[in-house]
């Protein structure tokens, strides 16, 4: 009996032990990992391209780390911001936004023009859209399709002057960049051209935006190695046969 009194009493110290180690182990602070990324060194403000002096290192607790956080200044210097960041706020990749990219998830089309320049949108389909060969980068040559009417000698009595139309093609714009295509789904479910978005001055805007409500653009391909312009005249059934 005295055996087990024992026993017991060493088997209470040693149980008392182990939750006093326990307890102390609680009481002493937890290390978190830290993890060193780039912050705001200024406020930023939305649509600034970022400088080196823009930003800062800053060590930041594992769990306080942002989605998509960079830990490389590099990254993020010459891009553009999407959104004001505050000093000492995080930057992350979903805010940064880069010269001459086109993602419509990001919405940065904007960001792809040169200054100075416009973008538009016209339709097209497969016949004045190159059959499906156009993707953004190419470069084009737009030619208006219209009508225009003339006082010219009548056929039977040339001494009398009598109002014709004529079919007329001219050239509209040269060497335009192709920033987007947008597509639809034909009867057969494949992907066809509906639009094309240029990148445009805003004398070539205003010309093509005019030609759009009465007559039709057909954009002819050219080699990416080509940025030559050319002068070429209208052209309509009498330039091409004078003797009617």
């Amino acid at each position: 009996m005295k055996k087990l009194k024992i026993l017991a009493l060493l088997a209470a110290v040693i149980v008392g032990l182990g939750v006093y180690r326990f307890m102390e182990e609680l009481s002493k602070p937890q290390e978190v990992p830290h993890t060193s990324v780039v912050v705001a060194a200024v406020d930023i403000p939305e649509n600034t391209q970022i400088t080196a002096e823009m930003l800062r290192m800053q060590s930041i607790s594992d769990d306080s780390l942002l989605k998509n956080y960079i830990t490389d200044p590099q990254l993020a210097i010459g891009m553009v911001i999407s959104s004001d960041v505050y000093a000492g706020e995080q930057l992350v990749t979903d805010r940064l936004i880069k010269l001459g990219e086109t993602s419509a998830a990001k919405n940065t089309l904007a960001y792809n023009l040169e200054p100075g320049m416009r973008a538009i949108t016209i339709s097209i389909n497969s016949e004045t859209g190159l059959m499906n060969f156009l993707k953004p980068g190419n470069r084009v040559d737009l030619v208006a399709n219209y009508t225009r009417t003339e006082l010219r000698p009548a056929l039977l009595d040339p001494t009398v002057q009598e109002e014709v139309s004529i079919p007329t093609a001219q050239l509209l714009a040269q060497n335009i960049n192709i920033l987007a295509v947008g597509t639809v789904m034909n009867k057969d479910g494949a992907a066809e051209y509906s639009s094309v978005t240029l990148e445009v001055t805003m004398e070539d805007a205003l010309n093509i935006n005019a030609v759009s409500s009465w007559g039709d653009i057909r954009l002819l391909l050219r080699s990416p190695l080509d940025n030559s312009t050319v002068e070429a005249k209208p052209v309509d059934q009498y330039t091409i046969y004078p003797q009617n």
